[in-house]
């Protein structure tokens, strides 16, 4: 999804909500990489109008329908040469995927809440800063899956290079 199309979207009324439950009409007041937050315009249970919500697209509808009205952005198809020209950055997002798990933002639960809190914030801006750097979202599956993908390729090359000096 484009700058140009998110900036079309925000400010837009729809309705969200589970696709066989209560669905509740709201404003985008911004979308972020897999959720939207949404404004609530009208009464949901004990939610006051104005509530603030956090709704992944897959739940967000059209105010008139029940089409899905956002996608989440697609993942652009990452070819060898692109996993091998961003070698740096996929051992980077490793690190960074490896630091937020909970054994190790919680030092295998011997850290205080803020100290986890304030590392996650910090391994946050910085996984931030390299989907910039990207011009790319990789969730850590993906991560995963490119950094086996970079470590066959260098095997590969390797053996190449062997038989060559043979």
């Amino acid at each position: 999804m484009n700058e140009e199309t998110i900036r079309t979207m925000q400010g837009r009324q729809v309705k969200f909500g589970s696709p066989n439950g209560i669905k509740t009409l709201g404003t985008i007041v911004k979308i972020n990489i897999s959720k939207c937050k949404i404004r609530q315009d009208e009464d949901r249970n004990s939610r006051p109008i104005g509530t603030i919500w956090n709704v992944p697209f897959n739940l967000i509808y059209p105010a008139d329908g029940n089409e899905v009205v956002i996608q989440q952005p697609v993942k652009k198809d990452l070819t060898d040469w692109w996993i091998l020209d961003h070698e740096h950055e996929i051992h980077i997002l490793m690190s960074i995927y490896n630091g937020l798990s909970p054994e190790c933002l919680s030092c295998d639960g011997e850290a205080s809440m803020s100290h986890v809190r304030t590392q996650r914030a910090k391994l946050e801006r910085k996984l931030r800063a390299v989907f910039v750097l990207l011009d790319l979202t990789l969730d850590e599956g993906e991560t995963y899956d490119c950094f086996d993908r970079l470590n066959k390729l260098k095997e590969a090359k390797t053996q190449t290079q062997e038989v060559k000096n043979g």
